[in-house]
């Protein structure tokens, strides 16, 4: 099965946050659409800045983007800023919008767009999980407050293109470190080099969704601060594509890309970088935006190859204010969600929004890419996987897909008929047995009996239980329960204790 975005018209710009604490998309690799005009208005411009596009797609034997934009720099008089070689082939420059738009017209420019600011808008078992990672790891919202997961996504790279990262929080144990500043504002030597040093600690935050040991979905994944935003949280499109850039030129393989920004209007050149950052490799996972509006007219949200979310509350409501649309892939819990901040090596908070969405996905895209996935595969698997038609008032032309993690294969253990076998495990422990019924049977009774402490007997024809489904569960305070299944049918009928309290007991199957 394919999951495909609309096609959209181009339009222009202006980025924001996609939390809160139009170019026709073509195939990867494909060359760029062609535009209506070469110059390109941002909603909210940076003053006197400009973001340059040459004609050249990036690729090897060219010539060195800094020889290339001191050249026009000094033609048309402006002054370069930054460059970017592999996401695209282009440079910032500060300039007047008359050298500007004289610089669009140069046939080696592909168009020139004013620069755009971007505002911050705010295999194991996990008890006591936070509610989002609850969510995932099941159909329904009958939480067991219990996460499955089928891996810990170790040595995949997850790149947290936000405001940074506090790497020695305690959360990350170790495995997060600063891999890039776009903002100019310390060099690579200053011990703030890539730091979250924002007050809604949004990069710090989308990280522990990601990989954080109690936050995290993909628990052991590698995370690298790709810092694009200033400690207010400000940002624009230049500073967005130059960590865009770095990443295509830099990521560690199997990887993914966590932006969590969606802007207000679409950005033709934030589009091109993002694909560009596909192409390469990287699987590319981005907020579908806030505003209560259609993700399709936001960007990177609006490029197909990108994996767009929206947020939903423990309810599964779509979150207010959330985005929606056809550009929307599927939805993550993202409403009052718990994970890591930058106020100290502990410190932990609640945030809302599709920022905060779109880690959720990131985290089940390091999962898939541990089981030997290939980048290019992970979108449709991940979609295929989802649950559909559980949120409510998903939006006009939404996908009602939420975001499933398949738990691990149940491990269960054989009964033989009428021999008791001495079970034991602890408080919210989970095990699981199965007997093999034959046809024609008047009744089959499972039991558990005597030990201490508090087991909770489910069972369930062909199927494992879970803990709001059963065809029974007698739920008692002590170890003396029974079922008795009268006219069973023939197959294999499965039996699971849960730790009520740490238990000692005997479980028995007879027919």
């Amino acid at each position: 099965m394919q999951f495909a975005k609309k096609a959209l018209v181009t339009a222009c710009l202006s980025l924001v946050a996609g939390g809160a604490f139009a170019a026709q998309p073509t195939d990867v690799g494909a060359a760029r659409p062609v535009l209506a005009e070469k110059f390109l208005r941002g909603a909210k411009p940076v003053a006197g800045e400009y973001v340059v596009v040459l004609e050249e797609e990036p690729g090897p034997h060219l010539r060195a983007m800094g020889e290339v934009s001191d050249e026009l720099s000094r033609q048309y008089s402006v002054e370069v800023l930054r460059t970017y070689q592999h996401a695209l082939r282009g440079f910032a420059i500060r300039a007047t919008e008359g050298q500007a738009r004289a610089l669009a017209e140069n046939p080696r420019v592909a168009y020139v767009q004013e620069n755009n600011v971007i505002e911050a808008a705010a295999a194991g078992q996990q008890l006591y999980a936070p509610w989002g990672l609850d969510r995932i790891d099941q159909d329904t919202t009958q939480y067991d407050n219990v996460y499955n997961y089928p891996g810990t996504g170790a040595n995949i790279h997850a790149y947290v293109v936000d405001t940074g990262i506090r790497v020695t929080h305690s959360d990350f144990g170790g495995r997060a470190s600063v891999s890039y500043d776009s903002t100019g504002q310390w060099q690579p030597t200053d011990p703030n080099y890539g730091l979250d040093c924002t007050t809604n600690s949004h990069g710090t935050f989308v990280a522990g969704l990601i990989g954080g040991n109690v936050y995290g979905v993909a628990k052991q994944a590698i995370l690298h601060s790709v810092r694009v935003t200033n400690c207010q949280g400000g940002s624009n499109t230049a500073m967005l594509v130059a960590g865009l850039d770095w990443v295509t030129a830099n990521a560690v393989k199997p990887a993914v890309a966590n932006v969590s920004f969606a802007s207000l209007t679409p950005d033709t050149v934030v589009d091109e970088a993002a694909r560009r950052l596909v192409n390469s490799g990287v699987v590319v996972v981005a907020a579908g935006g806030n505003g209560n509006n259609d993700s399709c007219n936001r960007s990177p949200a609006r490029v197909p190859e990108v994996i767009t979310v929206g947020a939903t509350t423990n309810t599964d409501f779509r979150l207010a204010n959330t985005a929606y649309g056809p550009c929307l892939d599927l939805f993550a819990p993202g409403g009052a969600v718990n994970s890591t901040t930058n106020s100290s090596d502990t410190g932990n908070g609640v945030g809302n929004g599709t920022s905060f969405a779109a880690p959720h996905v990131s985290g089940a895209v390091a999962l898939l890419l541990e089981q030997g996935l290939a980048a290019a595969d992970v979108q449709n698997r991940l979609l295929t996987e989802t649950v559909l038609d559980k949120v409510v008032d998903p939006g006009a032309g939404s996908a009602n897909r939420l975001l499933r993690v398949r738990p691990p294969p149940i491990v269960a253990t054989g009964l033989t008929n009428g021999v008791g076998i001495s079970v034991s495990d602890v408080k919210d422990g989970v095990k699981t047995f199965f007997l093999e019924v034959p046809a024609g049977l008047s009744s089959v009774t499972f039991s558990i009996t005597g030990g201490t402490g508090d087991a909770d007997m489910y069972v369930r024809y062909n199927a494992v239980p879970e803990k709001f489904v059963y065809d029974c569960r007698p739920y008692r305070s002590t170890n003396e329960e029974t079922c008795m299944m009268f006219n069973p049918q023939q197959g294999r009928w499965y039996v699971q204790l849960r730790g009520g309290a740490n238990y000692t007991t005997t479980l028995k199957g007879q027919y």
